[in-house]
C-alpha cells in the first residue's frame, strides 16, 4: 500500500457531535458496534468529515500493521507515522483503539502444532460439536496468535489448573502489557480480568471449570468468551 500523505487541514475540522464521535468511531473501525449504533454512526458520517478521515487513515493503519511482520507495535506505528501513512497522533488512536476492543485473532495451534483456527470460527457448529462424545482430546499447550504475530499467548494445563502465559517476544515495548478478560471458573456469568505482562503467566483457575469434557471443541468454544486487549504497563 502506499503511503497518503495525512492533510494539514484536517487539524482545521471539528467533530459535529464529539461526544458521540469519540465514543463510537474505534468500535465502528473494529466492526463490534451493535447494529442501532453503527446506523448511528454511519447517520453521523454523512455530516462530519472530521471522523470521516479519522476513520481512513485509522483503517489504512490497521490494515499496515496486519500486513507488518511481528515487531515492537510502536517502533511499526511510529515507521507508518513517519511514513505518512497516519498523523502524528496515530499512536495513541491504536492503542486507544485495541484498549477498547479485543485484539483480533489471526491463528490457533494445539501442542501437536496442528492448526485451529478455521474450527475456532466456525461458530455455532462448535457449539454442537462440543457436547459430541467423539470429540478428540485438547493437546496442549494451546498458542494463540493475536494481530497477525505481533502477541502470541499459550493456555497451558498443568495440576489441574488452567494458566495463560505473554510469550516473552510479545509487545517488545516493555512500557506495554495485556489485559485478559474471561469468564470467571466461579461464577460464570461474570467476566473476570488479570493483567499479564510479557513473560509472565497467570493462573485462570481450575480447568474442569472451563472445559468439563476435556475436549478441543469445549475448549475452543470456551475461548471464544476469552478477550485481550492493550494495556499501559504500570
Amino acid at each position: 500500500m502506499n503511503a497518503r500523505e495525512h492533510d494539514p487541514a484536517h487539524e482545521a475540522f471539528q467533530c459535529v457531535d464529539p461526544e458521540q464521535g469519540s465514543a463510537w468511531l474505534y468500535g465502528y473501525a473494529a466492526d463490534t458496534l451493535a447494529a442501532e449504533e453503527r446506523q448511528a454512526f454511519e447517520d453521523h458520517l454523512c455530516f462530519c468529515l472530521k471522523c470521516q478521515e479519522d476513520l481512513e487513515w485509522l483503517r489504512e493503519l490497521l490494515h499496515s500493521l496486519q500486513a507488518s511482520p511481528p515487531v515492537s507495535l510502536r517502533v511499526t506505528l511510529t515507521r507508518l507515522i513517519q511514513q505518512g501513512i497516519a498523523p502524528a497522533e496515530g499512536l495513541e488512536f491504536f492503542f486507544q483503539l485495541y484498549e477498547r476492543c479485543p485484539l483480533p485473532v489471526t491463528a490457533i495451534e494445539d501442542g501437536n502444532q496442528m492448526p485451529l483456527l478455521t474450527e475456532y470460527q466456525e461458530m455455532p457448529l462448535f457449539e454442537r460439536l462440543a457436547a459430541s462424545t467423539e470429540s478428540s482430546d485438547l493437546a496442549f499447550p494451546l498458542t494463540v496468535t493475536y494481530l497477525n504475530g505481533a502477541i502470541i499467548g499459550q493456555f497451558r494445563r498443568r495440576a489441574g489448573q488452567l494458566f495463560f502465559r505473554l510469550q516473552s517476544e510479545s509487545l517488545t515495548d516493555q512500557a506495554l502489557a495485556c489485559v485478559l478478560q474471561y469468564p470467571s471458573p466461579l461464577e460464570p456469568e461474570t467476566v473476570a480480568s488479570l493483567t499479564v505482562r510479557p513473560g509472565e503467566e497467570k493462573r485462570l483457575g481450575p480447568f474442569r471449570a472451563f472445559a468439563p469434557s476435556n475436549t478441543m471443541q469445549e475448549m475452543l468454544t470456551t475461548l471464544k468468551r476469552f478477550e485481550l486487549r492493550l494495556a499501559a504497563s504500570e
